[in-house]
């Protein structure tokens, strides 16, 4: 039985078989069709190809019921690195993780010092390092605002970016309608995106007594925006959800089943009020 070879390689299938049983997995390919540059590349890219390859010529599986052909043989090779690229991105996704924060130059100058810790209490932040995740996001945004300032003016990119990012600004509540310029983006402050918190802005709904109080409702699930429980005080509240801002269904505050001290509590007046009952009914 012969397959007719497009490389100029052997011609005899039993041939293939053999150089693949000795492990000359490049020549077998070569003799399928596959040039030798191309066999190495795919060895390059995926580093089981010879594991594969044997796996798809075995004889011992119970599907090799004849002497299989040239394109058979391709395609049992196919399907196993299909899903060895499908097992392996599974097993282990790739990820790419980078810093939320940059920490200043210079870590001991007292007047950043009393400013950051100012802006700390004020808006109850954990530390300083959610103070510099801000002005991390803050310094990119500016940053891609200069040089969208360095473009002409009727220029396609300046145009289409400038725009979606001033959008998207607005939509967050940082940005004003009156102020949808990339001039105004420069003079933005760390302010700005601390007032959009949700911690903040359910403090300044009245739903919790301090700022402190505010995080505490967060972390403990008592807060909602829309259907949704958030439970990250540093979640940024669009201007369209924070009509949204309530305390959620399950919560205590919002006519949810009581805490376990209130439940505590009123299982012990129940036990308190039946044994004055029964002391009652005894004296009768």
């Amino acid at each position: 039985m012969e397959a007719v070879s497009g490389g100029g390689g052997r011609q005899s299938i039993a041939e293939d078989l053999q150089m693949a049983t000795i492990g000359n997995e490049h020549e077998a390919l070569c003799g399928l069709g596959t040039s030798h540059a191309d066999t190495m590349a795919s060895t390059a890219r995926w580093p089981h190809l010879p594991t594969l390859w044997s796996c798809a010529l075995d004889p011992a599986l119970p599907s090799f019921t004849r002497q299989p052909s040239a394109s058979e043989i391709l395609r049992r090779l196919i399907r196993n690195i299909v899903a060895w690229e499908l097992l392996a991105t599974s097993l282990s996704p790739p990820r790419k993780y980078t810093k939320t924060y940059k920490v200043p130059r210079r870590p001991f100058e007292s007047a950043r010092l009393d400013s950051e810790l100012k802006t700390v209490g004020e808006y109850g932040l954990r530390n300083k390092r959610e103070v510099w995740r801000v002005m991390l996001t803050l310094s990119k945004i500016r940053r891609a605002a200069r040089q969208l300032l360095t473009l002409d003016e009727k220029d396609p990119k300046r145009l289409f970016e400038g725009n979606a990012l001033i959008r998207r600004l607005v939509r967050v509540g940082v940005l004003d309608e009156s102020r949808m310029k990339l001039d105004y983006v420069l003079a933005l402050k760390v302010e700005d995106f601390l007032e959009r918190r949700l911690q903040t802005c359910v403090y300044k709904l009245g739903l919790a007594k301090s700022i402190h109080h505010a995080r505490v409702l967060i972390r403990q699930r008592h807060i909602r925006v829309g259907r949704q429980i958030v439970n990250v005080p540093s979640f940024i509240v669009r201007l369209d959800s924070q009509k949204h801002i309530d305390f959620a269904l399950t919560s205590p505050f919002g006519g949810g089943r009581p805490g376990r001290v209130r439940r505590k509590k009123a299982k012990a007046a129940e036990k308190k009020d039946d044994g004055e009952e029964a002391g009652e009914e005894e004296e009768e």
